[in-house]
């Protein structure tokens, strides 16, 4: 005996929840991946001045790490897609959301460089020239 198909209603046009919440995260997050990508961590050594920023690494490396989680899940959501169904625009979608990770990643590790300073530390960890 054969169980009757589920049948799809009208008003979802055959869009399953999943890509929805796939896609939205994605849509949505998309200006915080671009901020974590291409905001330097030191905005007055990329104005060619020789200050130290202490609230650029700490707001790029937050906006690399959580828009690299949400792009790094999306690709391995994406790479299954594609291996399993052999769809090519899954596999185009995952290359983005590497490209993405890559890009947050590199910025992320300029962050961590202009962090791990002796000129940071000294102004911006030391207790004594703190405000």
């Amino acid at each position: 005996m054969q169980l009757p198909r589920r049948r799809e209603h009208s008003w979802t046009f055959g869009i399953r929840w999943q890509n929805v919440v796939l896609w939205g995260a994605l849509v949505l997050g998309l200006p915080f991946a671009l901020f974590g990508m291409l905001m330097p961590a030191n905005e007055y050594a990329s104005w060619g001045g020789g200050g130290v920023d202490c609230d650029g690494p700490g707001v790029v490396v937050m906006l690399a790490f959580f828009s690299s989680l949400v792009y790094g899940v999306a690709a391995l959501v994406f790479i299954r897609r594609a291996v399993r169904g052999r769809r090519w625009g899954a596999g185009l979608a995952a290359a983005a959301c590497i490209a993405l990770v890559a890009g947050e990643v590199n910025n992320w590790g300029n962050a961590n460089r202009e962090a791990s300073t002796s000129s940071y530390r000294e102004i911006c960890l030391d207790p004594a020239t703190r405000r």
